[in-house]
């Protein structure tokens, strides 16, 4: 039904692309079918998509699948499960028709960012799947000793979900399970920005890293409106970028949720929720990851689905912290927004991770006092900058880089964020990479980056293709 795993060169895909730009012809249809309790994936193009009934008892889940990345740059995801089924049911489903929609997606994904991950490094790999083998173990032995705690009946729920992906991919209806086959199959999709902190904690350089990004809140003039804004930075080979969107009615949660890694909004709690990645230099820190712990994937996505609020959110997502990935949390509540009116305490909740320390504030004064807040990879909290030894590199290296208040982006943010007046202008300040010697706000640090062409203390940075 759909394409095997294949490895294309660049410039076929693009060719491909281009000879038949039809959006309708990248567009599938599906839904799963539970029949005398055997699952059943229907998936096809949507032109030929035939509806299921809607008066049937049987259909788990519904979705669409647009496969634009080439034209648009993004995949668009949706899946919509059904009220009168169960929790263990709409997860299963939706992790089904996920993994069946992107099986070629999934399979050019694996090649592009897992498939070297162990290549010639047996040592570390075999300490990686016992590090998650133990993990994963205590979080079943969780979820079996509570079975009415509605935690760790989230995190149940995930891995069925996980599950389900694969048995789409592999289109195998296997049903609804939670332990996972392999810790270096798909799992390795979810824990991947963790694996350069485990890295370390075990003993080994790190494998990958962490990417940066810019993120900015902003209150329009006149109380108007707030936009959310996020520009991910990731390598050339993580652009196979999908924007999903599930509503899954799900009992005693939230009922719909979309997400692109570093961006998430939640209904009906109205939630938005972005990150920027934040640097330890305190290898000592490193010590405090612990395999006896939830992953910061789970993490994000159970409190996601739970929180109501800032705070909540907060205090959901640290519960059981793995002490890898950290990151400075920005999480607004729009239900404290109405517009013509300065947004209301706890509408901007900030939250920093160091390891397994974590700090956070209701930060809507400060957003109300300077109509913005911005995010570029910088610590905030005075005790991390200390703990984690960003204050020191200020001294040894100089603030483009690391200082909170006087980076090139933190002036950047400063100086431009009143040209933010609605959308449009929103937009091109955060596409914004200007050449170096025509913005002075910028600054290069070759020992710091490499290949020199590379620019990042812009908002949107990127490596040009023509350097590479």
């Amino acid at each position: 039904m759909f394409a095997k795993c294949l490895v294309f060169a660049v410039f076929s895909t693009l060719t491909l692309a281009l000879a038949n730009d039809d959006l309708f012809l990248y567009r599938f249809r599906g839904h799963i079918l539970k029949t005398n309790g055997k699952y059943e994936i229907v998936a096809t193009l949507a032109d030929s998509y035939k509806e299921p009934d809607g008066n049937a008892d049987n259909v788990l889940a519904t979705g669409s699948w647009d496969q634009t990345y080439n034209i648009t740059g993004w995949s668009v995801l949706e899946i919509k499960t059904a009220e009168n089924q169960t929790n263990i049911d709409q997860v299963y489903s939706a992790g089904l028709l996920e993994g069946q929609f992107t099986q070629e997606l999934t399979c050019m994904q694996w090649q592009n960012t897992i498939t070297n991950i162990c290549v010639n490094r047996t040592d570390f790999c075999g300490k990686l799947k016992n590090f998650f083998l133990t993990q994963l173990n205590w979080i079943y032995m969780q979820i079996d000793t509570h079975p009415n705690d509605e935690y760790w009946h989230q995190i149940n729920l995930l891995l069925v979900q996980l599950n389900g992906l694969i048995d789409g991919y592999q289109n195998k209806s296997r049903g609804p399970r939670k332990e996972l086959e392999d810790p270096l199959g798909f799992f390795l999709f979810q824990v991947l920005a963790s694996i350069d902190d485990i890295a370390v904690h075990l003993g080994f350089q790190n494998i990958s890293r962490h990417d940066s990004c810019s993120a900015l809140i902003k209150i329009l003039p006149d109380n108007k409106d707030v936009f959310v804004s996020h520009a991910t930075w990731d390598d050339y080979n993580s652009m196979l970028k999908v924007l999903k969107r599930y509503t899954m009615p799900l009992k005693r949660t939230s009922a719909a949720n979309s997400w692109s890694h570093d961006f998430y909004m939640t209904g009906p709690a109205n939630l938005t929720v972005i990150e920027t990645t934040i640097d330890n230099y305190n290898e000592d820190l490193y010590r405090n990851i612990n395999p006896i712990s939830i992953p910061e994937w789970m993490r994000v996505v159970v409190a996601n689905r739970l929180a109501t609020s800032g705070k909540e959110w907060v205090d959901k997502f640290f519960i059981f912290n793995d002490g890898t990935y950290n990151n400075e949390w920005m999480i607004t509540d729009f239900k404290q927004f109405t517009p013509g009116t300065p947004p209301k305490p706890g509408f901007l909740t900030v939250a920093e991770q160091m390891t397994t320390y974590h700090e956070s504030a209701d930060m809507t004064e400060m957003l109300n006092n300077k109509s913005y807040c911005a995010s570029y990879n910088n610590i905030y909290f005075p005790d991390f900058r200390n703990i984690s030894g960003e204050e020191a590199m200020v001294k040894e290296k100089g603030p483009a880089l690391y200082s909170w208040q006087n980076s090139s982006r933190a002036k950047i943010f400063r100086r431009d964020h009143g040209k933010v007046i609605d959308l449009p202008t929103m937009i091109h300040m955060m596409r914004s990479n200007f050449a170096l010697g025509v913005d002075p706000l910028l600054f290069l640090t070759l020992a710091s980056v490499a290949p020199p062409q590379r620019r990042p203390n812009d908002l949107s940075g990127y490596v040009p293709l023509i350097s590479l």
